[in-house]
């Protein structure tokens, strides 16, 4: 899982982001990245430099907001290398966005 900067992203006029990675052998091809709210699918601009990819959310930025999942997905010639989900941070940042999970008040679960 990758939590990106949302505040940065929105400020920045190119609307990219630098994600680290680790996958499969390949010359990556196609960057789609899929809301997990609306399920729509784009195909995004990119680069690559080593194991960093820069992801363009200029196209699909209009349609995110702080608490969307997305899922990243690195494909070369139609078979995937890489998968992750992004979200953002600042969506888990008060103790209201979890519950208590144990009796002992010391534990909490997102919920």
């Amino acid at each position: 899982m990758t939590i990106l900067d949302y505040q940065a992203i929105e400020a920045d006029v190119n609307k990219i982001a630098t994600i680290p990675f680790l996958g499969r052998e390949g010359t990556i091809d196609t960057v789609t990245l899929i809301n997990q709210e609306t399920k729509s699918s784009d195909n995004v601009g990119f680069s690559v430099s080593g194991n960093i990819i820069t992801v363009s959310f200029i196209d699909i930025w209009e349609y995110l907001e702080i608490d969307s999942s997305i899922s990243m997905v690195l494909k070369s010639a139609g078979k995937s290398l890489y998968r992750d989900i992004i979200i953002f941070d600042g969506r888990l940042d008060t103790q209201e966005d979890y519950s208590e999970n144990e009796e002992s008040d010391t534990g909490y679960v997102f919920g």
